[in-house]
This record gives structure tokens, C-alpha cells and sequence, in this order.
């Protein structure tokens, strides 16, 4: 084997290297939602006792993104999540409390909303109930489980 074929071979490993971490980062570009939902939260200040769904959304990707909508999703599996072929049950928030919709949310920012409990959980009586938003940088919705109150 000759320098020059050493070299060769050294050049098109590299180059492979290279293409990999380009494919890499071509994959993992664009707006990374992730969510946060807690119920049984309170106002402050609020003396009716009115409890609600809090939901953060963080935009950990490097690309900004719309929020659009936020919803709550319901199945009556995780099978039937899983495989989505049948439309979940949906209640949407029309205007959450917090932070207007539609809202910008740039690489590192943070999105706030509010939802009331008793009508989230109203509409979805059983099955597993998901906190949904909704942004123009997938085709897909971000989801985050939510527990039931007890």
C-alpha cells in the first residue's frame, strides 16, 4: 500500500464521517417542544378554590416555532395511542389562561397556559387523558401525559 492510497483511504473515511454528522444534524434541527403538565394547581389569590391544569412548554430546539392550539387528548388505551389509527377524544382550549395564542416561542423560550380542571376532566371521564399543543413546526402534536386528580 502506497502513501498515496493511505491517503486516499484516510480522505474517504473522513468524508464519511463528515456526511454522518451532517445527516445528524439535519435530523435533529428545527423546534424540540417539551411539555410539562400538572393539575391540581391553584391561583393565587383565587379564593373560589378553582383548580387548574398548568401546562410549560420549552422550546429546546434551534429554530422557533408557532404554538397554536392548546387541547387535551384522550384514549382509551395506550395501545390505542400507540397505534393512533383512531381519533382520540379532543377538547380544546379556546383561550388558555397565561400566555395568548397564538404565540412565538424562539429557541429557549418558554410558553405558559392554564386550563380549568373540572372541565378538562369532565370531557374525558376515563381512558388516558394527554395534555396536546399544537405548532406549526411539526406536522405531529406535542403530548405530555397528565394525571388524573385523586
Amino acid at each position: 500500500m502506497t502513501a498515496s492510497d493511505m491517503a486516499a483511504w484516510w480522505g474517504a473515511g473522513l468524508a464519511s464521517l463528515v456526511f454522518g454528522w451532517d445527516i445528524y444534524k439535519w435530523m435533529t434541527a428545527g423546534p424540540r417542544l417539551f411539555l410539562k403538565a400538572s393539575p391540581n394547581m391553584q391561583l393565587v389569590g383565587d379564593r373560589s378554590g378553582t383548580e387548574h391544569v398548568f401546562v410549560e412548554v420549552v422550546n429546546r430546539g434551534d429554530k422557533p416555532t408557532t404554538i397554536t392550539h392548546l387541547a387535551f387528548y384522550s384514549y382509551k388505551s395506550s395501545l390505542q395511542r400507540i397505534l393512533r389509527r383512531r381519533n382520540p377524544a379532543v377538547a380544546l382550549v379556546p383561550q388558555p389562561g397565561g400566555s395568548g395564542l397564538p404565540f412565538e416561542l424562539g429557541p429557549g423560550q418558554r410558553w405558559v397556559g392554564i386550563a380549568e380542571q373540572d372541565a378538562v376532566f369532565s370531557q374525558h371521564k376515563d381512558g388516558l387523558v394527554y395534555a396536546v399543543v399544537v405548532h406549526s413546526g411539526s406536522s405531529r402534536d406535542s403530548l405530555c401525559p397528565l394525571r388524573r386528580p385523586a
